[in-house]
């Protein structure tokens, strides 16, 4: 029995103890944890970082995107930089390249008008973000583990530390409350905006004078500032998203575990290796009969022998199964990499020889693909999809050359190189203007006779970069470009007299090349 309940009952009456003078033992102190002070650096880049994430919805998907859209790029990147440097983190060389190629590819934006390559760019420019930023959390295995750091950089790294933005922002200590107030006041007055609109929409419908006092205060109309609505919310959940990566990436909360990665893939190798080589033979030995008997069908392309077919039903049936093929391979060959059970690092030789083969058959297919593509161009000019398509094709090449490099050297890093050459391309495809170069080559090989018609058609379609090149012809030349087409005059006006919806439109390259020469 406890000693206190002994002195208690030491008088021989238990009865006279009641609850009040039983000893109560206290309760072990719990200790407070401290509430994250927020650096002055952070307070600042999450600011910039919302107010970056409301210009970039409002002006890259609002408006046209242009030189404004590049401009703010180039803020995020900035400030993003300025952080790590006032932390004290250490650039290391695949980071500062990381920060180059934001920097490059901001300027997308301003360089083309072509909206399929800036929306594309803006998906580039957010993977390539969370992917330096998860490379500076943990440097080793992001380019490795690929897939992982992918669906990590994608569905974790943004939201992981959400609410950061927002805490930095309204945190402070007495040196900051200035700061604090004023930040509240900002979202104080950005909930008043939709019960403001409606009071001054009603105003307005109501009096003539209020409408134009109004008009004049805020020059702005009240369904303008309606809309603003969604763009600042928007807005701001990209900028938090922003600010999540950065800050899991100082503070190595979203870091990628080298281990856990390679146990998952470890525990994929589960299919003993006769089974996948049993099931790939097959495979194999069609592509070889496949390839025999076709053999003049495919070489086609390089041969300019079209099997009775035009060049437009050639290209169009032998491009697409080519290009079913060659994914397919792809897919066998990825899953025999992942499912077969190996020993240690090293490959069975057996694999690498299936690995190889089928890589060989798919780079000699994609190659016949192109060649197919080629020829195509070469007797009809140039479209989107068909650039697009060929640049599908050569990025697949160079993939499958990666595989075999893989099969040989265990170490080569086959994540970094896809990295490199995905970068590379990309850069090529959008810094080459597509739609101007698909202008300047029908034009140039109709003026001189190597293609029949100039393809009218695909005026419809391009954006003002194609517009662009069209319009340093002379006028002489543009008739004999667009000929006899029932849109000539409107053509040959959006030529010379090129209108433009807003000001936002005009901030690109293109436009300025159209302003240049809509005189001649």
């Amino acid at each position: 029995m406890n000693e206190n309940y002994q002195n208690l009952y030491a008088g021989g009456n238990p009865e006279t103890v009641t609850a009040e003078n039983i000893p109560v033992n206290p309760l072990p102190e719990v200790a407070e944890i401290p509430k994250y002070e927020y650096h002055t650096s952070e307070r600042v880049t999450a600011g910039i970082l919302l107010l970056c994430g409301f210009l970039l919805v409002r002006f890259g998907w609002f408006h046209t995107s242009g030189l404004i859209t590049t401009l703010i790029y180039w803020i995020i990147v900035t400030a993003m930089t300025i952080f790590f440097k006032k932390e004290k983190k250490e650039f290391l060389f695949g980071d500062k390249m990381g920060i180059v190629v934001l920097y490059v590819f901001s300027a997308v934006d301003t360089i083309t008008a072509n909206g399929f390559l800036k929306f594309l760019n803006f998906v580039f420019l957010l993977m390539a973000w969370n992917l330096i930023l998860l490379r500076m959390a943990s440097p080793h295995g992001v380019l490795k583990y690929l897939p992982y750091s992918i669906n990590r950089a994608v569905f974790a790294q943004p939201f992981a530390e959400f609410n950061k933005a927002f805490s930095a922002i309204f945190s402070g200590n007495k040196s900051g409350t200035f700061w604090k107030n004023v930040a509240y006041v900002a979202v104080g007055l950005v909930v008043a905006v939709p019960l403001t609109c409606v009071v001054a929409s009603l105003l307005i419908e109501a009096d003539d004078n209020v409408s134009s006092i109004v008009g004049n205060l805020i020059k702005i109309p009240p369904e303008e500032l309606l809309e603003m609505i969604p763009q600042v919310l928007v807005g701001l959940l990209i900028g938090a998203g922003l600010f999540s990566s950065v800050w899991g990436s100082l503070h190595k909360s979203t870091i990628l575990n080298q281990d856990e990665c390679a146990k998952k893939v470890e525990g994929m190798h589960i299919v003993p290796n006769p089974v996948l080589y049993a099931m790939v033979t097959p495979i194999c030995v069609l592509y070889v009969i496949y390839i025999i008997s076709q053999t003049g069908y495919f070489l086609g392309g390089f041969t300019g022998q079209t099997n009775g077919l035009t060049y437009a039903e050639y290209a169009r049936k032998g491009f697409f199964e080519l290009c079913w093929i060659c994914c397919i391979n792809f897919g066998v060959i990825a899953g025999m990499g992942l499912l077969a059970r190996i020993s240690g690092a090293v490959r069975p030789i057996v694999q690498k020889i299936y690995s190889t083969f089928l890589s060989g058959c798919s780079i000699f297919i994609a190659g016949t693909a192109i060649a197919k593509m080629a020829m195509y161009i070469h007797v009809y000019g140039m479209t989107q999809l068909r650039i697009y398509t060929t640049w599908f094709m050569i990025l697949l090449v160079i993939g499958f050359v990666g595989l075999i490099v893989k099969q040989f050297v265990n170490d080569f890093n086959l994540g970094k190189m896809a990295c490199i050459a995905f970068t590379i391309m990309f850069g090529i495809l959008c810094f080459s203007r597509p739609d101007a170069m698909i202008v300047r080559y029908n034009a140039e090989h109709y003026l001189s006779g190597q293609i029949e018609d100039f393809d009218t058609s695909i005026l419809s379609s391009i954006s003002d970069d194609g517009w662009a090149e069209l319009s340093k012809y002379d006028n002489d030349t543009i008739d004999k470009l667009i000929g006899n087409h029932v849109f000539k005059d409107s053509y040959k006006s959006e030529v010379r007299n090129h209108t433009f919806s807003d000001f936002y439109e005009m901030t690109n390259l293109s436009a300025w090349e159209l302003l240049n020469n809509g005189q001649k």
